[in-house]
């Protein structure tokens, strides 16, 4: 099968334009030759029914005065033609005709419509035939009287051939300029679009991208320039996905090379050393076992974080305050650190139960880890608008203004020299964040004065 060639939409809207003007051109001609042949039919059928009622008119004593009607109207006998026959008993008692009537009738003719009104004679021309009967008393016998008339149709067919002449010259004309000018305009609308698509072309094939690269979007129309934005968008969400996974990849490297270094140098050592130094074996062997465990939860944590991020969110009706008082149960046996809620009656969200629950706990570990042993952390709940916020509130060492943005993404981990000491490889708060977006929810980071952080999510709400 043939694929269909592509066109630009420069040679479809010019195509388009000829198309109607055609179609147009011919829907006013067939109109105009409609309206115009009408009327002029119409005419010509009350003149010949003004002749014949003048013809009749003309009867007196059951006779008609011919010569007087002939003298007193006056007709055009090029192109008006006259017959009216006296019958009687079926017999032809007389004939009367016009000038030229009868060299007329000897023509060969055909008629040209159901009602045989309109006649066609070899070498004459179109006609328009209008008849009419008399039935008179003529010295005690009946006599019926016919009435014929035909007008010449030619100066209409000649108005018709120069109206249709006119019409052609009109469409040509139209056609040439309105096409010339069509494509100068689309090529002209076109002209941004031929800009975005090469300005597209010239970033995808440059093989040294920064991946900040924009295209350059038009001002008019505005149309384009609303594709071009929504493209610079999309160019700038690609852009910085490759960017992070860019840098998820050298950082998960990073992460690994340190314990990987330990295993192996700790290895080499044993190869070396071991047979003559029994003494170092167990010190080395907790040092690969320490490591080997800390390269396992890197492992894990890079696999959820992979999961979370391809998730698909089966989101449910869920009732906060059971939720959280659930897993606020599974931290009862913590003798480090209180937690309290403050939960608004009869709340109820929209997201699934297990992301939810993996969310909060996450968020509470956070709390747990940096906050001092003692302090308290906070699950408040409370409905907004038309939002669920959930507040997780710690009295930890809190989060710099500057890490506020950052603290989401993966292996980030604020003020490094403060949690230096503190397990764990930034992988965490990225998980949550995937996890709350992925059932359409928001999460941010505020201080909690005078000390700690505010961890704040934002769900659907939904009536109980």
């Amino acid at each position: 099968m043939k694929s269909r060639r592509s066109r630009t939409s420069a040679s479809q809207i010019t195509q388009v334009y000829a198309l109607m003007i055609v179609v147009i051109t011919f829907l006013m001609s067939i109109s105009t030759i409609t309206v115009v042949g009408y009327r002029l039919i119409d005419d010509k059928r009350s003149y010949g029914q003004e002749v014949i009622q003048s013809l009749k008119n003309s009867v007196s004593n059951g006779t008609i005065q011919w010569n007087s009607w002939e003298t007193n109207y006056d007709i055009n006998t090029t192109s008006t033609f006259v017959s009216v026959v006296e019958q009687s008993d079926g017999k032809t008692i007389k004939q009367f005709t016009t000038k030229g009537t009868n060299q007329l009738l000897k023509k060969n003719f055909r008629t040209l419509t159901n009602g045989k009104n309109l006649e066609y004679r070899k070498g004459a021309g179109m006609y328009y035939r209008q008849q009419g009967v008399q039935t008179v008393t003529k010295n005690g016998q009946l006599v019926t009287i016919q009435y014929t008339v035909w007008m010449s149709l030619n100066r209409v067919v000649r108005m018709f051939v120069i109206i249709i002449e006119v019409i052609i010259i009109i469409l040509v004309i139209s056609l040439i300029a309105g096409i010339w000018l069509i494509s100068k305009l689309s090529k002209r609308l076109n002209k941004p679009l031929v800009e975005l698509t090469k300005s597209t072309h010239d970033i995808f094939s440059n093989s040294n991208q920064s991946y900040q690269e924009t295209l350059s979007v038009p001002t008019n129309p505005k149309e384009v320039q609303e594709l071009g934005n929504e493209f610079n968008n999309l160019l700038g969400s690609l852009n910085e996905t490759i960017l992070k996974n860019r840098q998820f990849t050298s950082d998960a490297s990073h992460e690994l090379r340190t314990p990987l270094a330990v295993i192996l140098g700790h290895t080499e050592l044993l190869k070396k050393h071991a047979a003559d130094h029994p003494e170092i074996v167990p010190e080395s062997v907790e040092y690969i076992d320490n490591e080997a465990h800390q390269m396992q939860q890197l492992v894990t944590s890079l696999l959820e974080l992979s999961r979370s991020s391809n998730v698909n969110s089966n989101r449910v009706s869920i009732d906060v305050n059971e939720t959280v008082d659930d897993i606020v149960k599974m931290y009862r046996n913590d003798e480090d650190h209180e937690i309290f809620t403050n939960l608004e009656p009869n709340l109820m969200l929209l997201a699934n139960h297990g992301n939810l629950q993996q969310i909060l706990m996450a968020l509470i570990d956070n709390a747990r880890k940096y906050s001092e042993i003692d302090s308290r952390i906070k699950i408040n709940a409370k409905k907004v608008a038309s939002n669920v916020e959930i507040r997780v509130i710690d009295e930890g060492v809190g989060v710099n203004s500057a890490d506020k943005e950052k603290i989401f993404d993966r292996f980030y981990r604020a003020d490094q020299s403060r949690s230096k000491d503190i397990s764990g490889y930034g992988i965490g708060l990225a998980i949550v964040k995937q996890l709350v977006e992925v059932n359409h929810g928001k999460v941010s980071v505020q201080d909690n004065l005078p000390k700690g952080s505010q961890f704040i999510l934002t769900f659907d709400s939904i009536e109980p």
